[in-house]
């Protein structure tokens, strides 16, 4: 964005130097022109200064200021394309921001793929935080497809907006194109398998989860005990779903909020709840996945066991590999839609 901020500063110098080379031309004229050129290079670089300060603060050894005014600052001041990605990435974290959605429109134009790809991609949250959904996946999709952007970030972004928009389909397509075994993908190839009905697959990748890392957000707790209850393993999912509610979801990407886990223990602590709920859940899968409860009503009898009778022994997912991590790719009616659109 300040491609030439150094110029004048750089022209200054540059006529110090030849200045002192003239003959006859007073020594008071080359320290002028050089009080000139730090003049200009303090001042086209004051951006990074504080670009710097909120790093620092960021870090917790900052004082003052915090460090999204730091950020905010340094964009309005002017900082390297770089610097403008991270600073607008953390000012868009679960918000929408206008001084960073402004900087990142500019960089969406650049001629350089890279660049205006990270800027769509980070751009993408300011227009999903403020509402518009439908430009958000728009803006992440034309990273991706357009300018070859294929960060585990942008796919994690696109797939959360798919999820949320109840877009199943382009979901899975999007979890098949990713090789990442990172844990959120781990993660989203076991609700890929969920949705086709692929419990053990998802258990394993789910077992190999919790086995290598703890999650900060519900979403992979709730629908472990999803597919603990596909095998009636009552407690195991209750435990499971407590995990959830003591969790920080992430504000507005995770399907599960704290309404929702919340209501989902309760319901699996209820003796006389927990049966009829466990079978609204295995009838409305989808659903769940999607963030909607379903109804149920109470039974005339509790059940206090921790294993639902008459359901399917449940596999030991720590001891039980699969064929593969992908997921299906099939084109589906949604993905030709997609790609007449596109």
């Amino acid at each position: 964005m300040r491609k030439y901020s150094v110029l004048p500063g750089a022209a200054a110098v540059i006529a110090a130097a030849l200045v002192s080379f003239i003959p006859g031309m007073p020594k008071l004229a080359s320290t002028i022109l050089l009080l000139i050129a730090i003049v200009f290079c303090v001042y086209w670089t004051r951006g990074n200064i504080i670009y710097s300060k909120a790093i620092k603060a960021l870090r917790g050894k900052g004082k003052g200021e915090s460090a999204e005014a730091l950020f905010e600052k340094a964009l309005r001041t002017g900082i390297p394309d770089n610097y403008v990605i991270f600073a607008s990435s953390i000012l868009l974290a679960g918000k929408s921001n206008e001084t960073a959605a402004e900087a990142l429109r500019i960089l969406a134009e650049s001629k350089d793929d890279r660049t205006r790809g990270q800027a769509k991609s980070v751009l993408s949250m300011h227009y999903w935080f403020s509402g518009d959904h439908e430009k958000a996946i728009e803006l992440t999709e034309s990273a991706i497809y357009e300018d070859g952007l294929k960060d585990r970030n942008t796919y994690t972004n696109i797939c959360c907006y798919d999820l949320n928009e109840g877009k199943t389909d382009k979901f899975r397509k999007l979890v098949g194109e990713v090789h990442d075994n990172s844990p959120v993908f781990t993660h989203f190839k076991a609700v890929s398998y969920m949705l086709e009905g692929k419990y053990r697959e998802a258990g394993v990748l789910l077992a190999k989860l919790f086995n290598e890392s703890s999650p900060s957000y519900a979403d992979p707790y709730i629908n472990y005990a999803v597919v603990h209850l596909h095998y009636g393993m009552l407690d195991k999912a209750r435990e499971l779903t407590e995990t959830a509610v003591k969790a920080e979801a992430m504000p507005d990407l995770a399907v599960y909020g704290k309404e929702f886990t919340t209501a989902f223990r309760d319901a699996l602590a209820d003796p006389y709840a927990r049966i009829p709920f466990m079978e609204a859940v295995n009838r409305n899968i989808k659903g769940i996945i999607l963030g909607k409860l379903p109804c149920w009503e109470n039974a005339a009898e509790p059940f206090g066991g921790p294993i639902a009778p008459g359901y399917p022994e449940e596999p030991d997912f720590s001891s039980e590999t699969i064929a593969r991590e992908d997921v299906s790719t099939a084109i589906t009616d949604e993905d030709e839609e997609w790609i007449r659109r596109h």
